[in-house]
């Protein structure tokens, strides 16, 4: 029996619950206070291959959907500053989100 991958999401949460280090103006700040919580960032990590992105897709799908009690998500971030490798399958899959 081979390793398991490990999940790929490390982090889920909505744009009003961080605050950027960027200087924004007022308008913009306004619009992040009033709409950050449809806005998901999605904190990805290890190795991205099929089977830890096909988790990642639902989630997103979920999310889109009134998913864990918060206003559907309109938008997404993905962060992939912890992910250490990803294969070509796993890249056209997340390519494909965006198309939708």
């Amino acid at each position: 029996e081979g390793l398991r991958p490990a999940p790929a999401i490390r982090l889920v949460y909505d744009a009003s619950q961080v605050r950027s280090r960027r200087r924004r103006p007022q308008h913009l700040r306004d619009v992040l206070a009033r709409e950050g919580s449809r806005a998901r960032v999605i904190e990805l990590q290890g190795d991205l291959v099929f089977s830890t992105v096909e988790p990642v897709v639902r989630r997103m799908h979920a999310e889109a959907g009134h998913a864990h009690g918060r206003p559907a998500a309109a938008a997404f971030v993905l962060d992939l500053r912890s992910v250490t490798a990803a294969d070509p399958a796993s890249l056209r899959l997340l390519a494909r989100l965006q198309q939708s």
